[in-house]
């Protein structure tokens, strides 16, 4: 059928006319007839404006990859040398990183990753090391909100960067004693907000005291800086501090710290910590006031709300995909089990209509499998946590409801979902996972390899988490692929062959079940 379409629209239309061979390659590439498939989209280069087609030479360059012979890889790394001339797509450098490698040349494997890691950091707006440094340097950032940001594969700044540069880089790096000597004799504002930011991380309460002196003195020069008013009122509501007490008192003082304030609330109304240092504030003032008990109200329903939300059962962050326009790109959403009570003698049972979302007859299937295959595994791994799980009846919910979901790599997260429903235990919220779940025996079920991986791994980076879970039959595929490179895979991915080890990595406290 491709090959009449290709006919017929030869002289018609020339985009139909490459769809329908395109077509055709890749439908000889899905049953495995790679040389046929590689000589189709050969014969199409020999025809004139198709020499240097992008979406033709992409083709071929997987073909060859996947033949694997040492000149068809030769092929390969010549046509991404070709695309990386005419393309800004961070995945050609990785591509030719891995086909370097691939054919033994480690020097030029070694550069090409490292371009493609700067490039895809960039992409993905990360900011490098020397970048986060120089910005610290030109503005006051708390070296303890600094520590938190993963970097890949940090490095000083360059040998002419600033005293206060130099000393930020030594303290990101552990080394606060070689950074306050740094800045001992700096006299601007964010020297000496540095000085005291340094001091307060001694953990020595005599320093702290410096602290609070130093951050007072900055205070007073710039009474609207967040971070410098956050750390002497959580000082104050710690200590009780009289000089601090009579630092917020001051009129000059106070007008602008409270505008500050408000203006924070106003534009993330949902931060508890926010609403704790107003009250701070107003306590400060003349103690007992209707005002600081209705921010403490208000704080405390939304530090409930927030433990509510990280402690949350049978919530999973699941990887997958979506195409459009020919791209895949990679996306994060979330699986959602639940229970009700159900009537004496009737439950323990996944009812088909409560299993919501947009998802196909086949995912649908795949997930009341998987429930019956978890309901099992529960009972024989924790029999103490699941005395009542036919006591309940239970639901499931896929959030992502523009398209239908389907396939099966959605079996890992659906798993932990509803593991955690039926042991009543949270999952932890900074992680994703996906593959394909197998049940091998009521007690062992394995993890299974999945599709389009890379692009998984790419949307978990994507959505800053911590790490995903993923197959352990998916490392060859990510090790020879070139959308991520190998440093943020390194530090990103989990393999995992079966539920039990997965249990060990996402449920706190997993080892005392």
């Amino acid at each position: 059928t491709c090959r009449q379409v290709a006919n017929r629209y030869h002289e018609r239309d020339q985009e139909v006319y490459k769809l329908a061979v395109l077509a055709e390659s890749w439908i000889y590439e899905l049953i495995g007839n790679f040389p046929l498939a590689t000589e189709i989209l050969e014969r199409l280069g020999r025809e004139r404006g198709f020499e240097t087609d992008i979406d033709r030479l992409q083709a071929l360059v997987t073909l060859y990859e996947k033949a694997g012979t040492k000149g068809a890889l030769e092929a390969a790394l010549n046509i991404c040398r070709h695309l990386e001339s005419r393309s800004q797509a961070t995945e050609v450098l990785g591509r030719i990183s891995v086909l370097y490698r691939r054919l033994g040349h480690e020097a030029e494997a070694g550069e090409y990753e490292r371009r493609h890691l700067i490039a895809y950091l960039r992409d993905k707006h990360r900011p490098s090391f020397e970048e986060m440094v120089a910005a610290a340097a030109g503005h006051f950032i708390p070296l303890e909100k600094l520590r938190e940001i993963r970097f890949i594969d940090p490095a000083h700044p360059r040998q002419e960067s600033s005293p206060r540069e130099s000393a930020i880089a030594q303290a990101l790096t552990g080394d606060l004693e070689g950074a306050k000597k740094l800045l001992a004799a700096g006299t601007e504002l964010l020297d000496i907000e540095y000085q005291a930011n340094l001091e307060s991380l001694s953990g020595d309460e005599r320093r702290a005291e410096g602290a609070a002196a130093l951050y007072a003195r900055a205070l007073r020069s710039d009474p609207t800086d967040p971070d410098v008013i956050a750390w002497l009122l959580d000082r104050w509501a710690a200590t009780k501090s009289k000089t601090i007490a009579a630092l917020f008192r001051d009129e000059s003082v106070l007008a602008p710290v409270l505008e500050t304030l408000e203006r924070a609330v106003h534009d993330t109304p949902g931060d508890p910590r926010l609403w704790r240092r107003l009250e701070t504030l107003f306590t400060v003032q003349d103690g007992d006031r209707p005002q600081a008990r209705q921010f403490a109200e208000r704080a405390a329903v939304l530090e409930r709300t927030a433990k509510e939300r990280s402690q949350a059962i049978g919530r999973v962050f699941s990887a997958a995909t979506y195409r459009f326009a020919g791209r895949i790109s990679g996306l994060i959403h979330e699986v959602w089990a639940t229970r009700e009570m159900a009537p004496p003698g009737q439950g323990g049972a996944l009812r088909r209509d409560d299993i919501l979302g947009n998802l196909t007859t086949e995912m649908r299937d795949n997930v009341r499998n998987t429930f019956l295959a978890v309901r099992e595994y529960a009972q024989a791994k924790f029999p103490h946590l699941t005395r009542d799980i036919l006591d309940f009846n239970y639901g499931y919910k896929v959030t992502k409801e523009d398209e239908p979901s389907g396939g099966t790599s959605a079996g890992l997260p659906t798993a932990l979902a509803f593991l955690s429903v039926f042991i009543q235990r949270p999952v932890r919220r900074d992680f994703a996972s996906t593959g394909m779940l197998v049940t091998d025996a009521h007690d062992v079920l394995t993890v299974r390899a999945v599709g389009d991986i890379e692009y998984k791994v790419d949307g978990a980076y994507h959505r800053n988490l911590k790490s995903i879970i993923v197959p352990t039959g998916n490392r060859p595929v990510l090790e020879h692929s070139g959308v991520v490179p190998r440093a943020v895979r390194e530090e990103l991915v989990h393999y995992v062959a079966d539920l039990n080890e997965v249990v060990g990595l996402v449920f706190e406290g997993s080892q005392d079940f």
